[in-house]
C-alpha cells in the first residue's frame, strides 16, 4: 500500500562538528526550556562524550558530530529551527 505524505525537507548532509559547536557555544550546553523537551532529564548537558568530542580524529569542524543522544539531537534541531523526523 502506498501512502502519500506531506512535503518534507531533509538536510543534504549530517550536522557537522562546527554546527554543533555553534549550538553549544550559544546555549552553553545546558538545559534550556526554549530548546529542550519537557521530558529531558534535569541538568542534562548536551556536550558529546569526551572520548570523541576531544579526539582530533573525530572532532574536526567538517566531520559529522558523533556520540550525541536523542536529547542532544532534539535540542540542536529546535535551536536551529529544524525538527527530528518521526
Amino acid at each position: 500500500m502506498i501512502q502519500r505524505v506531506a512535503e518534507v525537507y531533509l538536510d543534504r548532509t549530517e550536522v557537522t562538528n562546527a554546527q554543533y559547536r555553534a549550538f553549544l557555544e550559544a546555549t552553553h550546553g545546558a538545559h534550556d526550556a526554549h530548546w529542550c523537551h519537557k521530558d529531558e532529564p534535569k541538568n542534562w548537558n548536551h556536550t558529546p562524550t569526551a572520548a570523541t568530542w576531544n579526539d582530533p580524529k573525530w572532532n574536526a569542524d567538517d566531520l559529522p558530530v558523533v556520540s550525541v543522544a536523542y536529547w542532544d539531537a532534539r535540542a540542536f534541531a529546535a535551536w536551529s529551527a529544524r525538527r527530528l523526523p518521526t
